[in-house]
C-alpha cells in the first residue's frame, strides 16, 4: 500500500477519558439492541445519521435509502460484529506507526464522528494530510462528490 484515503473515519469511535471526540458508549449499545429488534429499521435510521448535517442531507438520504437493500440483504451477526469493533477498537497508538501518505477526508457537518478526530488522526500520521468539505456531513462522497473527487485526484496526483 503506497497511499491511504481515510472518509469520515475515528481511531476510536467510542468516548473514554481524554477522548470526547466519539460517540458515548451507552449511545452505541442502544443502536446494537436495536439492531437485534429490527435491523432493517435500525440500518435506515443509521442513514439517518449519516447525512445528519449535510447541506443536502435530504437528497443523500433519499439516495442512500434507495441503495440499501439492492445488493441482498446483510447478515445480522456481520452488522452486529462490526458494531462490537467499533466499540471496542482503539487504534490511536498505532496512527504513529502508519507511514504511508495518508488522506483524512472528514466533513464539517459530521454529527457521527467529530471533525476533531479527523484533527487529530491526520496530526498522528507522519505524513498525513487533511481535507475538510465545510458543507458535508458523514458521507462527502455522496453529498459532494465533485469536490470529493477533486480531493482524491489532487492527492494520488492524476
Amino acid at each position: 500500500i503506497e497511499q491511504l484515503i481515510l472518509v469520515g473515519s475515528n481511531p476510536c469511535f467510542i468516548q473514554k477519558e481524554g477522548w470526547p471526540h466519539a460517540m458515548p458508549e451507552s449511545e452505541l449499545l442502544k443502536f446494537a439492541n436495536s439492531l437485534s429488534d429490527d435491523y432493517k429499521q435500525t440500518l435506515l435510521r443509521f442513514l439517518a445519521v449519516q447525512s445528519r448535517g449535510s447541506e443536502r442531507g435530504r437528497e443523500e438520504l433519499r439516495e442512500l435509502r434507495g441503495e440499501l437493500f439492492d445488493h441482498g440483504e446483510p447478515d445480522p451477526q456481520a452488522l452486529a460484529g462490526g458494531l462490537e469493533i467499533l466499540r471496542s477498537a482503539d487504534l490511536r497508538t498505532l496512527l504513529p506507526t502508519i507511514k504511508q501518505k495518508t488522506l483524512v477526508l472528514h466533513g464539517n457537518r459530521d454529527t457521527l464522528t467529530p471533525v476533531a478526530a479527523a484533527e487529530f488522526t491526520a496530526a498522528q500520521l507522519p505524513r498525513g494530510e487533511l481535507n475538510i468539505s465545510d458543507a458535508a456531513g458523514h458521507a462527502p462522497f455522496i453529498s459532494h462528490p465533485d469536490q470529493f473527487i477533486t480531493a482524491v485526484e489532487e492527492f494520488i496526483d492524476v
